[in-house]
């Protein structure tokens, strides 16, 4: 895969509940809407063998192909804009911090491939902090010798320095979700992701989002399950969970 300038299509800011790996969506986890005049049991049945959400391959795995075009610009596209963001909040001004993007990806392309993921050994955004601290450090350090024109000893980095990679887990995390709710609701019908807006995200309880909606409480129960399945499953196909472990 030869490294060079994707068009990036962004998230949609969302306001997003952290709480939604932890929240109840009622008595039971289906995946798929339900037929909102019919009683629950019934609805379900149908349901069973249609489009259940099945674990693609995670993305690491697919980028160990470096030939894999279409996973790697799903790499660049998702990981472009965190790196940029991560290297602005950092001091960067926009060309350093498009430098130093450009040789964490130059790094992914070369290491990915022979990645190999264990939960004992760190999770594969544990291994992206480190790399990118490196080399986000390093461009500030070269552009502040730039400036002064001589060697410095001791540079003192950015006030923002900490706060930033002690905030990484929680800004990843957020950057994964609010893309994965942004490409979800774009994949479901307008009242199914009603349900898992307004029941989980909002935390309406179901009776109200029931009579909100006009539908019975047992599919606003379904619909914002099926939802919440379909975040889940596409959070771990990116290598990220809902929990904060």
């Amino acid at each position: 895969m030869q490294l060079q300038a994707l068009p990036v299509t962004r998230p949609a800011d969302l306001q997003v509940s952290w709480r939604i790996s932890r929240t109840a969506c009622g008595p039971f986890e289906r995946n798929e809407a339900v037929d909102t005049g019919k009683p629950l049991a019934d609805a379900l049945g149908e349901v069973i063998f249609v489009g259940m959400v099945t674990t693609r391959p995670s993305l690491l795995e697919r980028v160990r192909d470096k030939d894999d075009d279409d996973s790697w610009r799903e790499f660049f596209a998702i990981y472009e804009p965190f790196l940029t963001s991560v290297a602005r909040r950092f001091g960067l001004n926009d060309t350093q911090a498009a430098e130093a993007v450009a040789e964490v990806l130059v790094i992914c392309v070369q290491k990915l491939p022979e990645f190999q993921y264990s939960r004992q050994r760190g999770r594969f955004r544990g291994w992206l902090k480190t790399v990118t601290q490196r080399v986000v450090i390093g461009q500030w350090r070269r552009t502040q010798r730039g400036i002064n024109e001589v060697p410095l000893r001791g540079e003192i980095e950015p006030s923002a320095s900490d706060e930033v990679w002690d905030d990484w887990d929680r800004a990843h995390r957020e950057h994964i979700v609010s893309l994965v709710l942004s490409e979800v609701r774009d994949s479901v019908r307008g009242r199914t992701w009603d349900c898992f807006d307004l029941h989980i995200l909002q935390r309406k309880p179901a009776p109200e989002v029931a009579e909100e909606l006009r539908l019975t409480v047992n599919a606003v129960y379904a619909n914002a399950s099926r939802v919440l399945q379909r975040v889940r499953t596409r959070c771990l196909e990116l290598d990220e969970e809902l929990s904060d472990d």
